[in-house]
């Protein structure tokens, strides 16, 4: 009997979906021949990733998806949970391949002879029980919005090619006057967003996609490795899982322990036929542009559109975004997690029953791609269950005390006003059931794997905070990083600015509490902002609190609720300007269309944040560069082939000792090493125990200069200190052109 309904159901959908069923075996077969033809030369080595890329990363998703029918998804919103539910389906083969293999006597399951073919197989089982149906209504629109706004549309599009092309030449060339046009590019983009009838609101997602990928882009495919802090850690993983065929569960490094280092982008790498280099700095920032995209989705729900497109703006301006988030590829991938629980529960076009199940999915999914977004995710659900007595506690009392038991009374005070519908707001036994089991799953996964590595740090740091928080010399606001003892000029502007929005945050909070009624904005999305605003204010008051993710992280990710609220706070700022002008001066009228213009001087607001926080300014200004896409001199930690070769020979030395490395190089020796035996070379180099390694980068040998990390009037900063190589009590073990290696007598 169950294999009739099974053959039934297999019938019937190939019957119904035969023009789907074609395509994705005709896909399939492209994918094949190209892997089969590729290494003989026949084909161009891009072509395989052009087709394997976005079949293993939007069709698996997509066709899950059409099994749940999302009734009037849009195409932004379905293109979003297609790749979300795609990359959960990876993560789900990935650990079967994994685990399951090596039961049947195959040692070295990830490789591509055993991924192509099961990835192939699942899509085609998942085409072969689709139940069809999608409305076609939304992609019928799209010509007619395109010929329409045609001049308008290549206006945007043309920005991310021009990023493109700017990387090439800045890496070919050293030239940064394209990547300066960008800029400048992006932040017009803004302005004439403002301006209600050169864009169309349906192209709002064009627009912060575009915008988005155009930053990522831009400094993401400059230079030829990867670069960053810890996404040299993470390729080294994900190296190792291609390199070996398989995971090593056991590797006593927390990075270790995120599926979205060690299954995701080696699956892609296999799959779509690309190396790690190019799943790292291309793939995985398309995936993070999506990232803009559903917040707009989810603060159109509660705001204005234009409030909403210009949340985004302000997001993506910020240099986490587009410099940080780059460094840290797993929290890409955690953060699109996020969004889609978010989405789920603000813009879901899904019945209760599949928003339920998709929500445990994608919270599960965020536990095993960044521990860091895990815990802030929990925090905040604690924060948000707490409030949510509170209110309810103090909406009885008060509600009981003054005698308002009926809901409709009008002799109600405004504080019992305003706590009413935040105090209806149900938490729910099913939404208690699946914190729990995250709290649970939580503690299981990071204990049990890595070596509970994770585990240990965060107990250290909480002994490290409460002992800091009673301590009677500590401070009560923490710095939340290193930090440098002068500041020039127009980065004091840049830190004005970044005062101005966290005050305009303020403001544009306290403004939506007053006048709620103006906005559509849902009660338990009330509470959530709240709690993300008091994790931002824990940043500020409990010391090594911020500094466990970083600061500029915690705000990062707060704007992922809060960002919509900066811009009604800005403006809230020029409507308050513009009656105080109109007071003073009788000519100047409210009605004025310069004085009525508030998206117009939200823009400038966010063009001028852009400009100096991307680094623009400071380049111009002829200061120290804060961009690497803009001073190709700018010391980082940035790879390069002769550095790479001498990592990866340490690597095959399995050398055992020490290794110091200054701050920059020391990420890059992990690009193909443990960070276990990797140490800070300190200013006194001779000072170093005989027989550890000493690792010379590039900028070591070229400028003689080391950067270390000191501390000086109460705070750390970074200085470079003179160091000359041939002063050094060590024979050198290893000399290319861009890297040297010494160990101490």
């Amino acid at each position: 009997m169950a294999v009739m309904m099974v053959w039934t159901t297999v019938y019937n959908s190939i019957k119904k979906n035969r023009s789907l069923l074609i395509c994705i075996l005709s896909l399939e077969v492209i994918i094949v021949a190209l892997s089969l033809l590729e290494p003989y030369g026949l084909v161009a080595s891009f072509v395989r990733p052009m087709v394997a890329v976005p079949f293993i990363l939007f069709l698996p998703g997509f066709l899950l998806l059409r099994r749940l029918k999302p009734e009037g998804a849009g195409i932004a919103w379905t293109i979003i949970f297609s790749v979300g539910l795609s990359i959960v389906l990876i993560f789900f083969i990935g650990l079967l391949i994994n685990f399951l293999l090596p039961l049947c006597g195959v040692t070295n399951p990830f490789t591509e002879t055993y991924v192509l073919p099961i990835v192939l197989i699942t899509v085609t089982i998942l085409g072969l029980v689709d139940r069809g149906g999608w409305d076609t209504a939304r992609l019928r629109s799209i010509p007619p919005l395109i010929l329409e706004n045609r001049s308008y549309i290549l206006f945007i599009a043309l920005l991310p090619l021009l990023s493109v092309l700017g990387t090439i030449i800045f890496n070919l060339y050293e030239n940064n006057i394209i990547n300066i046009i960008i800029l400048l590019y992006a932040a017009s983009i803004i302005v004439s967003s403002s301006v209600r009838k050169w864009s169309h609101p349906e192209l709002y997602p064009f627009i912060v996609w575009a915008f988005s990928i155009a930053l990522l882009l831009n400094r993401s495919l400059v230079y030829e490795y990867p670069w960053g802090w810890d996404i040299q850690i993470e390729f080294f993983l994900s190296n190792l899982v291609v390199t070996n065929g398989y995971w090593d569960i056991n590797i006593p490094i927390i990075v270790n322990s995120m599926l979205s280092v060690t299954i995701l982008a080696p699956m892609i790498s296999m799959f779509g036929g690309l190396d790690l280099i190019s799943v790292y700095k291309v793939i995985y920032p398309l995936i993070f542009s999506l990232l803009p995209i559903g917040l707009y989705q989810l603060f159109r729900s509660q705001f204005d559109q234009r409030i909403a497109l210009f949340a985004c703006f302000f997001f993506a301006s910020l240099f986490v975004f587009h410099g940080e988030m780059l460094q840290v590829a797993r929290q890409q991938i955690a953060e699109l997690f996020l969004l889609l629980v978010l989405l789920l529960v603000y813009a879901s076009e899904l019945k209760q029953t599949y928003r339920l199940m998709l929500s445990v999915i994608f919270i599960l999914s965020i536990v095993i791609s960044h521990y860091g977004l895990t815990y802030i995710t929990i925090l905040a659900a604690l924060i948000s269950v707490i409030l949510l007595i509170l209110i309810r506690a103090i909406f009885r009392y008060l509600n009981s005390s003054s005698g308002q038991i009926h809901e409709g009374s009008n002799n109600g005070n405004a504080l019992v006003e305003f706590l009413r519908p935040l105090a209806k707001v149900k938490i729910g036994r099913r939404n208690l059931y699946v914190f729990s089991a995250l709290i649970l799953l939580t503690i299981l996964w990071y204990f049990f794997s890595s070596g509970s590595s994770l585990y240990l740090q965060i107990v250290s740091l909480i002994d490290s905070m409460v002992e800091q928080l009673f301590s009677s010399g500590s401070g009560a606001i923490s710095s939340g990083g290193t930090t440098s003892l002068s500041v020039s000029f127009f980065r004091e502007i840049t830190i004005l600015l970044y005062v101005f929005t966290q005050f305009s945050l303020v403001i544009g909070v306290i403004h939506t509490i007053v006048g709620r009624d103006r906005y559509r904005i849902q009660p338990s999305y009330i509470i959530i902002s709240f709690s993300m605003l008091m994790i931002l204010a824990l940043c500020l008051f409990i010391p090594n609190f911020a500094n466990a993710l970083n600061s500029s992280r915690f705000f990062h990710i707060g704007l992922v609720v809060l960002a919509p609220y900066v811009i009604i706070g800005i403006i809230e700022i020029w409507n308050s300007l513009r009656t105080i002008c109109s007071k003073i001066s009788r000519t100047i009228r409210a009605s004025d269309t310069y004085m009525t213009g508030h998206f117009h001087f939200a823009a400038i607001i966010l063009a001028i944040f852009l400009l100096f926080d991307t680094g623009l300014v400071y380049e111009v200004a002829g200061e120290p560069a804060s961009s690497i896409a803009l001073d190709p001199d700018m010391d980082y930690n940035r790879n390069s082939d002769s550095q790479y070769t001498a990592s990866k020979w340490i690597n095959s030395m399995r050398v055992d000792e020490l290794i110091y490395a200054d701050g920059y190089r020391r990420e890059i020796v992990s690009s193909a090493n443990s960070i276990n035996n990797l140490r800070f070379l300190p200013m006194e180099i001779n000072s170093i125990d005989p027989g550890s390694y000493i690792y010379y980068g590039t900028y070591n040998i070229n400028m003689d200069a080391i950067l270390v990390t000191r501390e000086a009037s109460g705070q750390m900063e970074d200085k470079y200190v003179e160091a000359d190589e041939r002063s050094f009590d060590a024979r050198k073990t290893y000399d290319s052109n861009g890297a040297h290696l010494y160990q101490r007598y």
